[in-house]
């Protein structure tokens, strides 16, 4: 009987070939299930996004419908701030003291509404007792075609959730010619600053956070989206009068030695030592040696200065055309 020959032997190279063929095989094959998943993922959030402009059409529409239309609740916040309809409709302007939750809510019935506010570019609500029902009504009927490029909710009681509403807007492309945000004096923290963090908004300048319980947690989330780029227009940043102790201004640091430009960044008033905050400081007193501002205001008065409402309101409101 004869013998059966051996199998030819593979070679270590024909090993190690196979291997990498099957390792390209598998990473070819992993890097499709990705792509499938992104455009899963891109998919279902153009889903949920649309489902939630339906539910907020719907809402408002049904709002606005049980308080007789736009036109009774345009006539209803026109009486707040001793106004007409017609002035509303063109107005440039808009400042108000006193509106409470309900006034935010006929504010968003009018934003809501079609051929209203298309024309407001300021919308300065500081002091009007808004609280987060009144931030999230107002957010949730902010559209892209609002053309408001400064917005004022300053000294509203406006805590995580009114934050994380009107991050939601923005998110969704509402407001996508505002340049200035004004949330000072409210009760965002680090929860609501890290909502606004996540959100990308591509003509924002000026955003004022100071006056918010905002600590280490919040700065590291503002660092984050600052280094990736989520605010490529941001020149000035308000964060005194916080919790932001050394570690936060640490951070903070990093960040503009990392890259970021920022003109101007308040960090006074907060726990972190006299050293921890010159070292931020001093990033600008550098460039004022090279070429001195016009004014001669010290660091706390400039810091104030920028920090202040947008507008003041003047009696019950004001709209200016």
């Amino acid at each position: 009987m004869g013998t059966l020959a051996a199998p030819y032997p593979v070679s270590a190279e024909q090993e190690v070939t196979d291997a990498q063929a099957t390792a390209q095989s598998l990473a070819q094959q992993a890097e499709q299930l990705m792509l499938q998943a992104e455009a899963a993922k891109a998919a279902a959030e153009a889903a949920q996004r649309e489902a939630e402009r339906q539910a907020r059409t719907a809402q408002y529409n049904g709002a606005v419908e049980s308080h007789g239309g736009d036109e009774a609740a345009a006539k209803l916040l026109c009486a707040r701030l001793s106004t007409t309809p017609e002035q509303l409709r063109g107005a440039v302007t808009l400042r108000a003291d006193g509106l409470g939750v309900e006034g935010a809510r006929g504010l968003a019935y009018l934003f809501a509404g079609s051929g209203t506010l298309l024309k407001l570019e300021v919308l300065a609500l500081a002091r009007n007792a808004l609280t987060d029902d009144g931030a999230i009504a107002l957010a949730d009927a902010l559209n892209p075609s609002a053309p408001l490029k400064q917005m004022d909710l300053s000294s509203n009681s406006i805590g995580e959730s009114g934050t994380a509403a009107i991050a939601k807007a923005l998110s969704r492309g509402a407001l996508p010619k505002l340049t200035t945000l004004s949330l000072k004096n409210n009760d965002v923290g680090d929860e609501g600053i890290a909502s606004i963090a996540q959100t990308s908004h591509g003509t924002l300048e000026w955003l004022n956070c100071s006056g918010n319980q905002i600590a280490q947690p919040g700065a590291a989330a503002l660092a984050s989206a600052l280094i990736d780029g989520h605010f490529p227009q941001l020149r000035r940043l308000g964060l005194n009068h916080n919790q932001l102790g050394d570690d936060a201004m640490h951070t903070l640091a990093s960040a503009l030695d990392g890259g970021v430009t920022l003109d101007e960044l308040y960090v006074e008033c907060n726990p972190a030592s006299e050293e921890a905050i010159q070292g931020i400081q001093s990033r600008w007193q550098q460039e004022d040696t090279k070429a001195p501002h016009e004014t001669s205001l010290s660091a706390r008065q400039a810091c104030e200065a920028a920090s202040t409402s947008i507008y003041r309101g003047l009696g019950n409101g004001c709209v200016c055309m």
